[in-house]
């Protein structure tokens, strides 16, 4: 794990968890209909979290008889296994993470879990913009310690002068 760089509470949010009657794909599609920002749904069943995402959700239910064959059925039929992490993994960790999974799942949302249980999603893109954050944070600091480390060279060096000319000017004893 980072040094204190586990994953941000305002990042382990933003896609719905759907638990209930909500559970069915008409309401999936419904919620997804409202909120044209948000690719995917959390669906909680039991101890299994699973997202609908917006693509391939749109993808079944436009096939023949898709709508009907789903739309008073749970939602679980149409979920899909997602990237679980934990809500304090380190955030490069979890990059790595997404980025084994296949091509057409690279974009999808990763759910976080907090003590087993569901706790939100994240974007693979608010989880890249919090890593270029890091880093930005990194750099900086970074180069703080590298002013102090001048600093404390010239700092040194100016002392190694003042010994060396307090030495050749004492008298030997």
């Amino acid at each position: 794990m980072g040094a204190g760089f586990g994953l941000p509470r305002r990042l382990a949010g933003g896609t719905r968890q759907l638990s209930g009657r909500e559970r069915q794909p008409s309401n999936v599609l419904r919620t997804l209909q409202r909120q044209p920002g948000t690719d995917s749904v959390a669906v909680v069943d039991g101890a299994r979290v699973g997202l609908v995402v917006r693509s391939r959700l749109l993808m079944q239910l436009g096939r023949r008889f898709g709508y009907s064959l789903y739309e008073h059925r749970p939602a679980r039929l149409l979920m899909e296994e997602g990237s679980t992490v934990d809500a304090g993994a380190d955030p490069i960790e979890v990059i790595a993470l997404a980025a084994q999974r296949e091509p057409e799942r690279l974009d999808d949302d990763i759910l976080v879990l907090r003590e087993g249980r569901y706790a939100g999603t994240m974007s693979m893109r608010s989880l890249l913009v919090h890593h270029k954050d890091l880093l930005l944070a990194s750099v900086a600091e970074v180069d703080a310690l590298a002013r102090e480390n001048r600093r404390l060279q010239e700092l040194l060096r100016r002392t190694s002068e003042l010994l060396a000319r307090l030495a050749s000017s004492s008298p030997d004893v």
